[in-house]
Order: structure tokens, then C-alpha cells, then sequence
């Protein structure tokens, strides 16, 4: 399964690839983190606990990550595990200088899906990791707006 969206910032192209390959950074920005396992600068490993229907447990994550070109693209490998369920997602964003700061095209790959999760209708899959995928963007936003004023 594959998911495509754009998102639109407001600040530069190097300030934002530089906030989105700077791990630390990101991590503070994701909702709903309980803590942080461990951190690298190319591997994070945190607990989380989603507020997701069909997921009522911590959750573990870990972003493996790939700064990519210059100013240009990244991507995440995130792993989650949780009791009886597990996944594997890659996301790359591109991105473009705009007038007004940056366009943002990201795709989210579904590459492994186990245990509980393959028995998830895949369009409740979908919507949830649409949702993840926004908070966490909004989340950077956000935070990369905090951090500029």
C-alpha cells in the first residue's frame, strides 16, 4: 500500500531539511511520545501510545533515517512493534522552494504488516496512517514555528 500527500511550509528549503534530518528535533515534535528509548543521529527508538481505535497499547517506534540530497530529500524507515502486531512503513519526502518557503511532496510505504494488523481493513490502514502521517508534519510545523519566533 502506498500513500502520496503535499504539504506546505512556510519556511525555507534548507531550514526545513535540516530540522527534518536532525532526529532529535523530530522526535520532540511527534505526538504522543511516552519516552525515548534511545537516539542517534541516524536511529531513534522511542514508546509511544497512539490514540487509534484499533491500537490500545504502547506501541514501539523506531526511525531509521537517510538525509538524503542536500536541501532536497530524506527519508524515514519507521518499524513499530507492539504486543501482538508489527509494521514496517518507508516515507520520503522531496522537497521544493516555493515563494512562500517550501512544498513538500511525501510517500508513505506499507511494506510489512503483521500479526494483528493484517487482519485491519486496509482503508482503516489507510486513514490511520494519513492521520499519523499529518500530526506528525503539523507537529513539525509547529514546532519549527516555536522555535523561529
Amino acid at each position: 500500500m502506498r500513500l502520496d500527500g503535499q504539504q506546505s511550509f512556510s519556511i525555507p528549503v534548507d531550514v526545513l531539511w535540516t530540522k527534518l534530518t536532525d532526529l532529535d528535533f523530530v522526535v520532540s515534535a511527534i505526538p504522543d511520545v511516552v519516552r525515548v528509548k534511545s537516539m542517534s543521529t541516524d536511529r531513534a527508538e522511542i514508546v509511544l501510545r497512539p490514540k487509534l481505535a484499533f491500537i490500545q497499547a504502547d506501541l514501539d517506534l523506531t526511525i531509521e533515517q537517510k538525509p538524503g540530497d542536500l536541501n532536497r530529500n530524506c527519508e524515514w524507515l519507521l518499524k513499530t512493534k507492539a504486543i501482538g502486531s508489527t509494521s514496517q512503513v518507508r516515507t520520503a519526502m522531496e522537497l521544493e522552494p516555493t515563494q512562500r518557503g517550501t512544498a513538500m511532496h511525501w510517500s508513505a510505504t506499507i511494506e510489512e504488516l503483521g500479526g494483528l494488523l493484517k487482519m485491519v481493513p486496509s482503508g482503516l490502514i489507510e486513514a490511520a496512517a494519513r492521520r499519523v502521517i499529518t500530526d506528525v508534519l503539523t507537529g513539525i510545523e509547529d514546532k519549527m514555528e516555536d522555535t523561529i519566533c
